[in-house]
């Protein structure tokens, strides 16, 4: 169960995100793991980097087939998937057992399950990192 303050950060979050959010129970038990001490650095380049992979899908998406670009824009993705990986391995190797088996078993395989689930994940957290964007240009206006 997540805390009161995550749940009401993915209500903010699929608010923002016009109820798009893929797996916001995952997202919640990430985001519990971020509160420990010294992981909110962690979170904030898991979140980056799932913005970055969500805006190349998007780019690779709207490319026609067989253009000039797609290919290189495939390895991009391919390569930032294993970073976001790797991130995302080191973000819970000093996790309880529940949430590192359960990152791994869900994660970490080479299959398309996993993939796909990843592919959620970096989704999920590109909205996090879309609105502290928003939020810090929010703030950034109203002077506070």
């Amino acid at each position: 169960m997540a805390s009161e303050a995550i749940e009401t950060l993915l209500d903010i979050l699929d608010a923002f995100s016009a109820n798009t959010l893929r797996d916001g129970e995952a997202l919640a038990r990430l985001l519990e793991h971020g509160q420990a001490p010294g992981k909110s650095s962690a979170v904030a380049a898991l979140a980056f980097q799932g913005k970055y992979l969500t805006r190349v899908l998007d780019t690779i998406r709207k490319q026609p087939t067989g253009g000039e670009h797609l290919a290189k824009l495939e390895e991009e993705y391919a390569r930032g998937l294993q970073e976001f990986r790797a991130l995302l391995s080191h973000f819970v190797s000093d996790a309880p057992d529940a949430l590192s088996a359960f990152v791994g078993l869900r994660y970490l395989p080479v299959s398309e399950e996993a993939l796909r689930q990843l592919v959620d994940l970096t989704h999920d957290l590109g909205w996090l990192k879309e609105w502290e964007l928003a939020s810090a240009d929010t703030a950034g206006e109203t002077g506070s």
